[in-house]
């Protein structure tokens, strides 16, 4: 079993779709071998206005589907929006930056992880969708997308957020989430989130070169003002040669439940490298306004991860 993966950041104002080609570095272990799974998350998003204003919003989403996929590549397409109702401001002229992170495992019979199909999810209503596999060792959720709204209004917001989660009854995995966008004290119940799974299902996998965090990474670190976020360590039972990390969650909040605009609004998670004991990696979500003193997201804004490390493995 062969696993590899694909990080790319794209403009979606001027792009709907990307391949994520995987010939060379599969041909390159075996001509036989074909993709048989995948998975894809996001690991950063960066909305903006245009001309760095700032306004309120109505509706802020993104989505990953899965245009296309056949024995060597993954064709990944998304919508990303960011607008007000009433003012006619939208990001479509401003900034859409997102980052899609594909893993997809290559191997002469099955596979030994699962991926599965986006699941939605109410605001604060857990969704079940049973999936079948043969017994799951490990599961994870990253987030596909997700879809806020203030309703039948634009607002100006105090806190936004939107979660992942999944837990496993054999044989069946069970994904959910919340999503919200907080105004006057109330939140639209037509947000939605998009889940995606990944599973270990073979003891040989788990035990010898797959592994799943076994809950989302917690972090809150904050940009200076050169933009840096300063890496911070992270324990793992065995850090492996490859990794990947994707979004699980996030929340952004203004100080004391006020309610401001949003000029731009973003999260990013990545591993920046290992020490053969530990994890290097950066997260962060960030909202502000714009004015002479900007108004920033709290100290307890936070994004949540979940990494997924490997060893190729014939």
């Amino acid at each position: 079993m062969y696993i590899f993966s694909q990080k790319k950041t794209v403009d979606a104002v001027n792009k709907s779709s990307c391949t994520f080609d995987f010939s060379d570095v599969i041909n390159g272990v075996g001509s036989d071998l074909q993709i048989n799974g995948y998975l894809i998350g996001l690991s950063s998003f960066y909305f903006s206005y245009k001309n760095k204003e700032d306004h309120d919003i109505w509706q802020f989403s993104v989505s990953l589907r899965t245009i296309s996929s056949d024995t060597k590549q993954v064709v990944v397409g998304w919508t990303a929006v960011l607008k007000d109702k009433f003012g006619g401001n939208s990001a479509n002229t401003g900034t859409l930056d997102i980052t899609v992170l594909v893993v997809v495992g290559a191997s002469g019979g099955s596979g030994h992880f699962l991926n599965f199909d986006r699941v939605r999810d109410n605001c604060f209503t857990d969704l079940s969708a049973p999936v079948s596999s043969s017994g799951v060792l490990q599961a994870q959720p990253v987030l596909r997308g997700f879809y806020l709204t203030t309703g039948s209004t634009d607002q100006r917001v105090s806190k936004v957020g939107a979660s992942v989660a999944c837990s496993t009854s054999t044989p069946h995995i069970l994904g959910g989430g919340s999503a919200f966008i907080t105004y006057d004290s109330n939140c639209d119940p037509n947000s939605t989130v998009d889940v995606g799974v990944i599973a270990v299902t073979d003891r040989t996998a788990a035990d010898q070169y797959l592994s799943i965090g076994s809950s989302p990474l917690h972090l809150t670190q904050k940009a200076d003002k050169y933009n840096h976020i300063t890496p911070v360590p992270v324990s793992v039972p065995k850090t492996r040669t490859n990794h990947a990390m994707f979004l699980t969650g996030f929340y952004v909040a203004y100080p004391n439940g006020e309610k401001h605009h949003i000029q731009p609004i973003g999260a990013t998670v990545q591993v920046d490298g290992s020490d053969g004991k530990t994890l290097s990696v950066t997260g962060q979500a960030r909202m502000n306004d714009k004015g002479d003193q900007p108004n920033h997201q709290t100290d307890e804004s936070y994004v949540e991860a979940v990494i997924l490390q490997w060893d190729n493995h014939a």
